[in-house]
């Protein structure tokens, strides 16, 4: 697409804008907007009663939650309309904007309120243009927030209510353009990763050869299985680790202390925070090593996340370690252990975040074929999840790729770089 631009410009003095059209004036951010934070609700219920209206989460506002919570009207709730735009205030994403619905607000967020001088369909978009801004000057140590004061002092750019409203129509077109094109690419995710997880379902409960005799096996999450297998309790092919609750005092030494962000792919080896810890510190605080060929599952936040130690590790009570006995190989055990992980979500306990018990785990019944054939299909699934992880990780790129457009055309519209309504003429 091609663009022009405006026939005059100035200095707009402000760093990451730089000059402006001509007729576009700059304002403080609290001139033209004000926002209402919203408020924590003790009584929740998880049923939709008559009157009550949704707690807006960040996870349901994105549309990733499953458990939503409702609240009825209480004096001093901040009431959300469909696509009024809310700010998250505090988190890890503190300073990131959504397009709101209906429900009531959340204490993290706030509601941002513009005046008659500014469309609301023209604020998301100003917003948005300097969202990566307002996330870099979050404060705190532990919890990151929004200070108030860089907020109201945002400078920002504004048209005439005219060109507002130009801008505003030629971005919903371009933005609805991509993202359908983005929504596409992550069902297109959705697909392979339903692929792989059936691929690896079928190996691990099948085999490799689909002409042997099947039989019961008497467990729901695997169905039938090869006439030759066995069933047995998992407890018989593992030795479980169960880590200590307390943190190292001392992160200096030569055993990697791992957390969750540090699982990527089939083996994990260190921790990306350079996190380690001394065998003295170790030996001290009673902390339990992993040997090489553990079995690391995630027994909390991120349930199902599997992989091996190639080296001895350390790490919290976010995971469970197996070690395999002589009858099973660690291979066999993470690919079953990826499917087990919806069963396994099913059956752990804990009201507001889900705990895995090591005698839950223990109390598994599995499918084993003999050691050869375990490590038949462990190699043979090792290069079928690899020719799927590279078609998602080219996926992933090209998602990546159009959310990087799609910023760059809202910044370039949205500080007057490009005139949209010669642009569109003649695009």
């Amino acid at each position: 697409m091609r663009f022009k631009q405006y026939p005059k410009y100035k200095e707009s003095g402000i760093q990451w804008i730089g000059k402006i059209p001509q007729d576009w004036e700059t304002f403080k951010f609290k001139i033209k907007f004000n926002y209402k934070k919203g408020k924590t609700i003790e009584e929740l219920e998880e049923d939709n009663l008559d009157g009550f209206l949704p707690y807006l989460s960040m996870d349901y506002l994105r549309g990733n939650s499953e458990k939503v919570l409702y609240s009825k009207k209480i004096y001093g709730l901040v009431k959300v309309n469909d696509n009024d735009l809310l700010l998250l205030w505090d988190g890890s994403n503190a300073g990131e904007f959504v397009v709101g619905k209906e429900g009531y607000l959340s204490s993290t967020m706030v509601k941002i309120v513009n005046n008659k001088e500014i469309s609301k369909s023209y604020s998301k978009y100003l917003c948005a243009s300097f969202e990566g801004i307002l996330q870099d000057l979050t404060i705190g140590m532990g919890i990151p927030h929004v200070n108030g004061d860089d907020l109201g002092n945002m400078q920002i750019v504004c048209p005439g209510v005219e060109t507002q409203s130009e801008i505003a129509s030629f971005l919903d077109k371009k933005t609805l353009e991509l993202n359908i094109l983005i929504n596409k690419d992550k069902k297109l995710i959705e697909l392979l990763e339903e692929r792989r997880v059936a691929v690896i379902h079928n190996a691990v409960t099948k085999g490799l050869n689909q002409k042997v005799k099947m039989k019961d096996s008497g467990i729901e999450w695997i169905g039938k299985i090869p006439d030759a297998w066995k069933v047995v309790p998992f407890k018989d092919t593992i030795e479980t680790i169960v880590p200590m609750r307390d943190k190292p005092t001392s992160f200096t030494g030569e055993i990697p202390w791992i957390r969750i962000e540090d699982f990527e792919g089939k083996f994990i080896s260190e921790s990306k925070s350079q996190q380690n810890v001394s065998r003295e510190l170790i030996r001290e605080m009673n902390f339990k090593i992993y040997p090489i060929g553990t079995v690391l599952c995630s027994c909390s936040c991120n349930m199902g996340k599997v992989a091996i130690t190639t080296r001895p590790l350390i790490s919290n009570q976010t995971f469970i370690g197996m070690v395999p006995k002589e009858n099973i190989t660690s291979s066999y055990i993470y690919y079953l252990m990826q499917i087990a992980s919806e069963f396994l979500n099913g059956i752990a306990a804990g009201a507001i975040q889900t705990y895995l018990s090591q005698d839950e785990i223990k109390a598994l019944k599995i499918c084993k074929p003999l050691k050869l054939e375990q490590i038949q299909i462990a190699e043979y699934l090792d290069k079928a999840t690899i020719k799927i992880d590279k078609i998602i990780q080219r996926v992933e790129k090209k998602i990546e790729l159009l959310e990087e457009y799609k910023k760059s055309i809202i910044h370039h519209v949205m500080t007057g770089k490009v005139d949209v309504k010669v642009g569109d003429k003649n695009g």
